[in-house]
């Protein structure tokens, strides 16, 4: 069982304030049709990046995936140190909305079939990326199970070779989910220019341009090989477009100069 590490920091401990906070992000949020293949999420303490977040679960919640891949980067360093894509590859993650369970045979094919793929549980022992997707998937989704990925390597060709992966092992009742926050610590008007840049290519799919685009920006978008991951997985199941639903930052609550920026995408 891979216990909550932020639950009481980002998001509340207690099952009964975290429901309580999860109606009002969804109160603030109209409803929508869509369905999708993938998706991009942030991360961040919900009081800032939840409304955002939860534009992407809406749509989730429309697609009723079985399963979800959820992607993240590796803010704590294990998986990036050892030069590997560590996956999660059984048991359960706990939440104060209770357990979801890992999808262990497809964590295993996973494993089998992408190079730098490592079952390696401890490395996502103190990793957040993940952790914070799961109470918003509880509150919308009754009955699904996960595949935790952490990224060591963001390089854009294990990018690419994740994502063509996925698409090739993955069945169809499967939603492949990013997580990662945009531009970080920079004033407000630099990061909407520079994330809103660098989304631009991935709404048009375009991984290679998306890499030189943060690369030429210095974009700190921490998750940004999980990013296109899941655009290319969506491209090869089959996706004509990526969608910004929203884009927000933390100055929105703060009111601070500098910022972290959000942004909620999906893939159709």
């Amino acid at each position: 069982m891979r216990e909550p590490i932020v639950a009481g920091q980002f998001y509340p401990s207690k099952k009964d304030e975290l429901i309580s906070l999860l109606d009002e992000l969804h109160s603030q949020n109209e409803d929508t049709n869509m369905t999708a293949i993938a998706g991009v999420s942030p991360h961040a303490g919900y009081v800032y990046s939840g409304k955002t977040a939860m534009k992407t679960f809406r749509v989730i919640k429309n697609t009723k995936p079985k399963t979800i891949a959820i992607i993240g980067p590796d803010h704590v360093g294990i998986a990036s140190y050892k030069n590997e894509i560590a996956v999660y590859p059984n048991g359960s993650w706990e939440t104060p909305m209770g357990e979801v369970k890992v999808n262990e045979e497809l964590a295993e094919k996973i494993i089998k079939k992408v190079n730098l793929a490592v079952a390696d549980p401890d490395a996502h022992s103190m990793e957040h990326s993940i952790e914070v997707q799961l109470p918003m998937a509880k509150y919308y989704l009754d009955n699904f199970d996960i595949i935790p990925i952490m990224m060591g390597d963001q390089s854009m060709s294990t990018s690419i070779e994740l994502g063509k992966a996925l698409a090739d092992i993955l069945p169809n009742d499967v939603f492949v989910l990013a997580s990662s926050d945009f531009s970080h610590y920079v004033p407000v008007e630099e990061a909407e220019k520079n994330d809103n840049y660098a989304i631009d290519a991935i709404k048009r799919l375009d991984v290679k341009e998306f890499y030189r685009r943060i690369r030429t920006r210095r974009v700190t978008a921490c998750g940004y090989g999980a990013i296109a991951a899941a655009t290319v997985y969506a491209s090869e199941r089959g996706a004509s477009e990526g969608i910004l639903l929203d884009y927000s930052t933390s100055s929105d609550i703060t009111g601070e100069p500098t910022c972290v920026g959000y942004a909620s995408i999906i893939f159709r």
